[in-house]
C-alpha cells in the first residue's frame, strides 16, 4: 500500500506522502460505508491537504528541530493551504476545509485553531496523514514500524484525539498489523502480511518467506485466523533478503 518517491528532500516526501496519504484515505470512507462520489471527495481532499507545505521553505522543513517561532511558521502549512485550494476551482468544496482541519483533534490539541468541531471527511485525512508520518524517515526521527505506529493510533483514539469510526475503519482494513509488515508467528515463522482479517485485527493473513534459519523456495500463505498467531512485529531492515 506504501509508495516512497526518488529523489531526496521535503518535496519527495509530500510528493509520496500524498499519495500514500490518499490510499489510506480512501481505504477507511470505503470500510465507513461512504458512497463512490464521496470516497473521491475524500481522496481528492486527502491528496491535496499538504498543499500549503510547498510554500515552506525547504530548509526549514528538513531541520531535525526547530525553534518556538519556527515552530509557529511550519504551521502556517494549514492557513497557506486553504488559500491555495481556493483557486483550484475542480477540487471538491470540502477541499480547503480538509486542508485547514486535517491538523486538527477532536480533544482540542491540534492546530491551527484547535477545534474540536473538525469537518468529517478531516477526520479521516488526519488519521491517514498521522499514520504514513509516523511510517517515514522524517528529519526528527526514524520511521516506526507500522504496528507501532498503528498502535499509537489507536492509543490517541482512545484519550480522545481521533474520530472512533475513523479508526475502527482503518483497523478493519489494514489490521494492527498492516499489509506489508513483516511478523514472526508461533513456531520460528517469518512472513509478510498480505490481507487483513475483518474479523480479527491482531489476525492477518501472511505469506510464510522463513521457518526457522531457512529463507523456503517455496512460501505459502497461512491465514492466523484459522492457524497459528503472531508473535511480533519485526524490523524489514534486519531481513533485508527475504522475498516480498
Amino acid at each position: 500500500l506504501q509508495c516512497r518517491a526518488t529523489g531526496e528532500g521535503e518535496r519527495s516526501y509530500l510528493s509520496s506522502h500524498a499519495i500514500n496519504s490518499t490510499t489510506y484515505a480512501s481505504l477507511m470512507a470505503s470500510e465507513m460505508g461512504l458512497s463512490t462520489s464521496q470516497v473521491a471527495d475524500v481522496a481528492a481532499s486527502a491528496y491535496m491537504a499538504n498543499v500549503g507545505a510547498l510554500r515552506i521553505k525547504d530548509e526549514l522543513a528538513s531541520k531535525p528541530k526547530l525553534t518556538p517561532d519556527e515552530r509557529i511558521e511550519m504551521r502556517r502549512s494549514s492557513a497557506l493551504g486553504i488559500e491555495v485550494l481556493r483557486d483550484f476551482r475542480w477540487l471538491p468544496s470540502c477541499a480547503p476545509h480538509v486542508a485547514y482541519q486535517f491538523r486538527e483533534r477532536l480533544d482540542g490539541s491540534g492546530y491551527p485553531r484547535k477545534r474540536k468541531f473538525i469537518h468529517p471527511y478531516a477526520r479521516i485525512v488526519g488519521v491517514a496523514d498521522a499514520y504514513d508520518a509516523m511510517i517515514s524517515d522524517r528529519p526528527y526521527r526514524k520511521a516506526l514500524l507500522p504496528y507501532h505506529a498503528m498502535e499509537i493510533i489507536v492509543h490517541e483514539t482512545s484519550r480522545g484525539k481521533f474520530d472512533r469510526q475513523c479508526t475502527k475503519a482503518f483497523l478493519k482494513g489494514m489490521s494492527l498489523f498492516p499489509v506489508g509488515s513483516l511478523v514472526e508467528l508461533e513456531g520460528s515463522k517469518v512472513g509478510w502480511v498480505v490481507r487483513a482479517n475483518p474479523e480479527a485485527i491482531d489476525r492477518p493473513v501472511v505469506k510464510v518467506v522463513r521457518e526457522g534459519s531457512d529463507n523456503l523456495s517455496q512460501p505459502y500463505i497461512i491465514d492466523t485466523l484459522k492457524s497459528c498467531r503472531v508473535s511480533k512485529p519485526l524490523d524489514p531492515k534486519s531481513f533485508a533478503l527475504l522475498p516480498a
